[in-house]
């Protein structure tokens, strides 16, 4: 069997619906348990359903920018990986670095040709072997938030200081094989902070800070657009 038959197969999207059914049950009972507690402390029908139609209203761009992360993905991946992973906890910049170590690592040039040992390797990187993350930080996180709470409070310098280090940090791993690459995705990654620094000051000077949420899925998508022209221009 070959990597896009397994990736494409009714197995796959057996076990991909199964997982999405899965979670949206937890956000459901979750939604429930949440509504009736908000009634309890207080809150009226009608202020919880414009909290509900004003989420709603600021998820439809984001949304948007996942569709067309959907489709950049699908050809890589298979639909129910990248249904999966996109429905979940994805991230089309780090599926794609996942799926491509995961190539690299079993010595196939690319996907096309690949068996399908390949797409279950690329499979357990981007589900299983993603978990430690998740449970370090179900873990560690609060413990290392209130460390950083309490550095805020002793030394509010030094806080923000260790506070935009850690950001800092995560901001190079991901960008650097892209600076690196001195084409397509570098230029594809300036205009896509070009822009977001340009929507930043527009929304300060107050044309632009009713929709200064949807700046990151504005630039994602201008970035996806621009690397299409890019692709083209650039060898």
């Amino acid at each position: 069997m070959s990597y896009f038959a397994l990736a494409g197969h009714a197995l796959t999207y057996l076990l991909t619906a199964v997982g999405v059914v899965y979670i949206a049950v937890l956000i459901v009972l979750s939604l429930s348990r949440a509504w009736r507690r908000a009634l309890r402390i207080g809150y009226t029908r009608a202020q919880l359903w414009r909290v509900v139609k004003g989420a709603l209203s600021c998820a439809m761009l984001p949304a948007v920018a996942v569709v067309t992360g959907f489709f950049s993905l699908s050809p890589l991946l298979g639909v129910p990986l990248t249904w999966w992973r996109l429905s979940i906890v994805g991230n089309t910049v780090y599926e794609l670095m996942a799926a491509q170590i995961a190539l690299e690592t079993s010595g196939a040039a690319s996907a096309a040709g690949a068996p399908a040992e390949t797409f279950v390797l690329v499979m357990y990187v981007m589900t299983i072997g993603s978990l430690g993350g998740l449970v370090c930080a179900a873990l560690f996180a609060p413990r290392v938030q209130q460390g950083t709470l309490n550095l805020r409070r002793r030394d509010p310098r030094g806080g923000a200081l260790g506070t935009g280090t850690f950001v800092a940090t995560i901001f190079l791993v991901m960008t650097v094989p892209l600076l690196l690459s001195l084409s397509v995705p570098l230029m594809t990654l300036l205009t896509s902070a070009g822009l977001s620094v340009a929507l930043d000051r527009w929304s300060r000077r107050g044309r632009f800070a009713r929709f200064s949420e949807f700046t990151p899925a504005l630039c994602m998508l201008a970035a996806m657009a621009s690397s299409l022209l890019w692709a083209e221009w650039l060898p």
